[in-house]
């Protein structure tokens, strides 16, 4: 759908995304003769942030009308970032990746799951059904990486492969003027971003690209951080030194994980570590969550969709237990299943906030002899944040009742899907036109932070940085950043 009023070419960018999780931006495009279009890049949840029962109104609505919308552009399957799809109803269509859709079938689907079991504890209305679901998959259109598409006669769409997890992608826009008078607007999203992924085949941005005028809309969530910060190694010693004290069979490790890219990675070092012999061989080694299952399947199922290098793909542990719900349920009883063996128990979520985590947390943080070791990312006020924040022996709040923090809890930032600072900065020194850096996905003090760390490090190669903060309008031009006015919330 479009709206003619005449003005020069333009596009604002609204973003209501103040932190890290929520990715939903609007596109509005306005060209010098009039004619007006929108489409979305990512339609995300809100996750962990904050009070549950809110962010479940949140991700219940869209502030946009679907029908309005040329596309809506998916950077990848992660649901913060396409969480609210099923919303649209199919009254949009989806572009994709590929091996995003194999992935983001799964995600959805279990997440649907969560959001009914949420709007019965909170008696609200389910905000969609499956038909819903199935209406937005049928409107996807998947593009190799470096494929394009146009979703209006002057908007090209192209997606380039990014090794945050399988399947991502970064998203670039090309708008022209049909006159010829004014010149192009490039809008490059970089999504989540990470330089390299060991699972997959490295495809770089092309060249072309780098050359372009752009205005890269940039994720800042490690901003402070720098490739000497990322502790490499630190998971197997936590591993080893706590196996190490034992002086009985029957400990317990349990390793919350993303069921997307975090598990895979987590397996294949547990891997390392028994061939290595740093475990046990009569540990038993337990890998539970729906999705996480799922998403291996998918993976193993369509390793040329996604790059997997060949030599990826046994990366399980010899022995691998897929675990159910009964499993579950035995390894979290009195009696306890494996009591007199010991466990390494891979879990989803990575936060701890979903999935069979809510049932191990609450029940092995009480124990001696367990370490509760996190492997990525957690939000505040998330569960994992609140156990890495709990001294050990003092009491934690967990589900509403208080629990005694007698395990070890340990975390790492060396399986993180995410580019640090500087990494990120050397990414950007590759460009040769940045006219305008807009900054999101990440928690507000860290966005300030990263935004002056840019600005400071690639002095004068960029006109504008910007942060976004969920408040403020942008308007870019065919020269950059030209305005920006505040929203009215």
């Amino acid at each position: 759908m479009s709206v003619k009023t005449k003005t020069g070419l333009y596009v604002e960018i609204i973003s209501k995304q103040k932190g890290v999780t929520g990715s939903c931006t609007l596109v509005n495009v306005r060209f010098n003769d009039g004619e007006n279009v929108k489409f979305l890049v990512d339609c995300g949840s809100i996750q962990g942030e904050g009070d549950i029962k809110e962010n479940f109104i949140k991700n219940s609505s869209l502030e946009y009308d679907p029908k309005e919308l040329l596309a809506t552009i998916i950077t990848h399957a992660h649901i913060d970032h396409c969480g609210r799809l099923p919303l649209l109803k199919g009254e949009c269509p989806v572009i994709t990746s590929k091996g995003t859709l194999l992935l983001m079938k799964n995600a959805l689907d279990d997440n649907m799951g969560i959001m009914r079991e949420q709007a019965e504890q909170f008696k609200l209305k389910q905000p969609y059904t499956s038909v819903d679901l199935t209406k937005t998959l049928s409107k996807v259109k998947t593009l190799e990486f470096g494929e394009s598409i146009k979703i209006h006669d002057r908007i090209k769409v192209t997606l380039f492969a990014n090794p945050h997890i399988f399947g991502a992608t970064m998203v670039l826009i090309q708008i022209k003027d049909r006159s010829g008078f004014y010149r192009e607007i490039n809008l490059l999203f970089s999504g989540d971003y990470k330089v390299e992924n060991r699972f997959l085949q490295l495809q770089s941005l092309p060249d072309w690209v780098k050359k372009l005028n752009l205005t890269i809309f940039l994720e800042g969530t490690y901003g402070k951080s720098n490739k000497n910060d990322i502790t490499y190694g630190k998971f197997r010693r936590n591993l080893k030194e706590f196996i190490k004290k034992q002086d009985s069979n029957n400990w317990v490790i349990v390793i919350p994980a993303f069921s997307l890219g975090r598990t895979p990675d987590v397996l294949y070092e547990l891997k390392l570590m028994q061939d290595q012999g740093e475990i046990p061989s009569n540990c038993n080694i337990i890998c539970d969550g729906n999705l996480s299952h799922s998403h291996m399947n998918t993976m193993l199922h369509n390793p040329d969709t996604f790059g997997i290098k060949n030599e990826m793909l046994d990366f399980k542990p010899k022995g691998l237990i897929l675990a159910d719900k009964s499993l579950r349920m035995a390894l979290t009883s009195t009696s306890g299943k494996f009591s007199n063996e010991p466990v390494i128990i891979v879990t989803s979520s990575g936060m701890g906030t979903h999935g069979p985590a809510q049932m191990y947390l609450p029940y092995f943080c009480q124990r001696e002899n367990c370490l509760i070791h996190f492997t990525g990312y957690t939000v505040e006020e998330s569960l994992g944040r609140r156990l890495q924040d709990t001294a050990q022996g003092s009491s934690v709040q967990i589900s509403g009742a208080y629990k005694c923090l007698n395990a070890t809890v340990k975390s790492t930032n060396e399986f993180s899907s995410h580019a640090t600072g500087e990494e990120i900065i050397e990414f950007l020194k590759d460009f040769e036109n940045l006219e305008c850096i807009l900054i999101n996905h990440g928690e507000p003090e860290i966005k300030k932070v990263f935004s002056q760390r840019v600005s400071n490090e690639l002095d004068k190669k960029v006109k504008d940085i910007e942060i976004v903060d969920g408040k403020t309008k942008f308007r870019i031009s065919t020269y950059g950043l030209t305005g920006k006015t505040k929203l009215q919330m």
